[in-house]
């Protein structure tokens, strides 16, 4: 007869968080002799197979050991050994994002020996014992697999049930916390969901990805900063084997559908082609590893679809079709008059397309330092622009392409970006009993607007006919001015104690701010015209609207202000039971805007009692919660599972902006119509009116206006504002069926 081990391994795929941005996985669980006597001091080894990444632990007197901070996916083989008993390993164990497998070991004394060997290994993502609140796992398997059109993180992201790819639970997308190696990559500012949104480019490749998940109700205090959902991804990394590839994706109109339900559905010309590689290997094996991602997309969206009317056109062509009502008879009067005029070339009226690009470039170095501690470094660049038409708004029927107008090239204006993104990890583990997590990042992102005008400054000319846009050149008017610079820290530490059937958690997780915001729309003058003739034959606009500035010299206005979030929490996991697990724990949240360059708006302040230049104070924001997990009958067949908790997030800072940027006292706007503008004549290097340096209102000539006055918005925040916070609970019950079904009944 054989001298065996008889092991038992009950491996649980548990959706659990283990960071403010999970970016590793766990290991715990029981060592035990035959009789279920523990055997502390027993050896548990872990390599990572495709680098030959170690991790160890020593079993705790009580039997218990857990292995924190180790890389996702795998295969894993697990050894365990003591002195006088059998080796044994198990090998192929794969770790989810933010998964804690559990397992249980049985040592048998190499003196007794039994009939058979019973070695049982079941992976079970719903059944385990971190699971509590409604959280979704997508792996390399699916990322590789899924079919995507755009390459996004959305088109894997709607997987969630509670979600439309990027809205959960009903909540707007710029309540989400995007993490990506632990990094925050939401545009904080809240213009879009993600930095270079306003691009439409992604803020990683998606051939950069190793895995993504997605949490709305974490009971784990470490997730924090949001209250829509959490969405964690992990980014690939080298390995011993060099390994790389090349790809290319294309799409046109071809690809499109043509019919919705019977319907025919035309398809305007369009391309969009993606090209990219990475690889990844071992610049020294089983200790230093590298991972590079290149890619570049390139869009050509359909042209405008409306083209000017010709003389040629049949009667009654005119706003039919495809067929403006503008006519190729008054474009070309109108462009050939800005040229010949004022050296101005506004571009075509009809034919061009909006362009898009972006170009990525991701770099990961992985090193292991030794067997306790491991470091990581990466960075991500993105740099994208993207062609946008000129804004509807503030018009009579609208400026875009349409049946009723035609803008020029000159009125649309292009969108740049460019994101920065560096996350330095370190994980240590120390003797059996303890293991920090450190990631330091550092992320900025510069988006600014071009006028397709070019450089030079020039005002934006509306010309109506019959009470409704015509024609439009010039700069797009919210264009003039408009950037935005955000600078991101973030300091992240979890520090944890293993203690007997305790997991004690303390932590901080801590972001820093700093916003640059231009926004001055029509800062070169807006004139609007009722007739083509009226422009041409330089008699007085209808309307004339102009911002400018209050500063001295005239200086171009920017909102600035600098804003913190502090995290700090502690928790307790205590696995009361085998088949009972309690999470408990409480976060404190501290935002605050501690810093800004708006000016005091000295009457508003006796008006209304509120300072221009202050922001509500510091604020402390407790998040308390609790989550549990029970298997009813210790066999894996019934679980239920959930908890309640306060989740606090961050608000776009956009809200906040305002304040900073409309104080009334930096800038001034007025806006005259008809007999009010009857002395205006188009003038465009120069706008109609400025400060002089008394602060008096004056025209061209430097002479006072009578009767013409300025206005000013003016936003505050009230006193009482506080960062966003939601209750969320949930309740659920899993249960397996025959054939390997599982039903899951889940309330939130």
């Amino acid at each position: 007869m054989r001298r065996i081990l008889l092991l038992t391994a009950f491996v649980l795929s548990a959706a659990g968080a283990w960071a403010q941005g999970v970016t590793t996985s766990s290991m715990s669980g029981f060592v035990t002799d035959y009789e279920g006597t523990s055997l502390p001091g027993a050896n548990v080894v872990a390599i990572h197979m495709p680098t030959g990444t170690r991790y160890g632990t020593s079993v705790r007197p009580d039997g218990n050991f857990n292995i924190p901070n180790m890389k996702s996916g795998g295969p894993y083989t697990i050894t365990v050994s003591f002195v006088g008993y059998k080796e044994e390993k198990l090998e192929n164990v794969q770790l989810g994002l933010g998964q804690n497998v559990t397992l249980k070991f049985k040592l048998i004394d190499e003196t007794k020996q039994i009939d058979e060997v019973v070695i049982t290994a079941s992976r079970d993502k719903i059944f385990n014992a971190d699971k509590t609140g409604a959280t979704t796992n997508i792996g390399t398997q699916q990322l590789s697999q899924l079919p995507t059109l755009n390459r996004s993180l959305n088109d894997f992201t709607r997987l969630t049930p509670q979600s439309n790819g990027s809205s959960f639970g009903g909540r707007d997308n710029r309540f989400n916390n995007l993490t990506i190696d632990g990094a925050v990559n939401n545009d904080v500012f809240g213009l879009t969901g993600t930095p270079g949104g306003q691009t439409n480019t992604q803020p990683i490749s998606l051939d950069a990805i190793q895995e993504i998940q997605v949490s709305l109700a974490p009971y784990d205090v470490r997730q924090g900063s949001f209250t829509g959902a959490g969405i964690n991804a992990v980014t690939r990394s080298g390995t011993n084997e060099l390994s790389g590839s090349a790809y290319a994706f294309f799409r046109n109109e071809s690809l499109a559908g043509e019919k919705v339900r019977g319907l025919e559905v035309p398809n305007n010309d369009f391309s969009q082609n993606t090209f990219g590689f990475r690889i990844g290997g071992a610049a020294i094996k089983n200790k230093l590893f590298f991972f590079v991602n290149g890619e570049k997309e390139v869009r050509t969206a359909p042209p405008v679809a409306f083209r000017a009317v010709r003389s040629t056109d049949p009667p009654g062509s005119a706003g039919t079709g495809s067929i403006s009502r503008v006519t190729e008879t008054d474009a070309l009067a109108f462009r050939n008059h800005l040229i010949n005029e004022y050296d101005f070339d506004p571009g075509r009226f009809e034919g061009y397309a909006f362009d898009q690009e972006n170009n990525k470039i991701f770099v990961r170095l992985d090193y292991n330092i030794n067997d306790n501690h491991r470091l990581t470094l990466r960075h991500n660049y993105v740099k994208a622009f993207r062609d946008i038409p000129v804004s509807n708004s503030g018009s009579q029927g609208g400026r875009q392409n349409s049946n009723t107008a035609l803008p020029f090239e000159s009125a649309n204006y292009t969108q740049n970006n460019t994101t920065n993104s560096t996350v330095l990890e370190l994980n240590s583990t120390f003797k059996n009993n303890m293991s920090n997590n450190l990631i330091l990042t550092r992320t900025t992102v510069r988006d600014f607007r071009e006028s397709q005008t070019g450089t030079r400054p020039f005002p934006l000319i509306d010309i109506e006919n019959g009470g409704t846009t015509y024609m439009s050149a010039g700069f797009e008017p919210f264009s003039p001015n408009n950037k935005l610079d955000q600078d991101l820290y973030q300091l992240t530490n979890n520090l944890s104690i293993f203690s007997g059937s305790h997991v004690y958690t303390i932590g901080t997780h801590n972001e820093f701010y700093k916003f640059v915001n231009g926004f001055t729309p029509r800062f070169f003058g807006n004139y609007i015209y009722n007739s083509l003739n009226d422009f041409i034959t330089d008699v007085a606009p209808r309307e004339y609207q102009l911002t400018f500035s209050k500063l001295p010299n005239q200086a171009i206005p920017f909102a600035e202000f600098s804003a913190f979030q502090l995290g700090f929490y502690v928790q307790d996991e205590w696995q009361i039971k085998e088949n009972f697990k309690l999470t408990t724990g409480i976060r404190l949240d501290i935002p605050r805007v501690y810093e800004n360059n708006a000016p005091l708006n000295q009457a508003f302040l006796e008006s209304f009692g509120l300072r221009t230049n202050e922001m509500p104070s510091a604020q402390f924001l407790v998040s308390p919660r609790v989550g549990f997990n029970w298997d009813v009958t210790n066999d894996a067949k019934t679980q239920v599972r959930g908890g309640v908790g306060v989740f606090t997030g961050r608000p776009p800072f956009v809200w906040l902006s305002n304040q900073v940027g409309n104080n009334g006292v930096s800038t001034g706007s007025l806006t005259l119509r008809d007999a009010a503008a009857s002395a205006i004549r188009f003038n465009p290097d120069q706008p109609q009116f400025e400060l002089n340096d008394s602060g008096v209102l004056v025209d061209t000539n430097g002479n006072p206006i009578p009767g013409v006055s300025s206005t000013a918005n003016i936003a505050v925040v009230s006193p009482d504002f506080k960062f966003p916070q939601l209750f969320r609970a949930n309740l659920a019950v899993d249960k397996k069926l025959p054939g390997g079904v599982v039903l899951s009944l889940e309330g939130i």
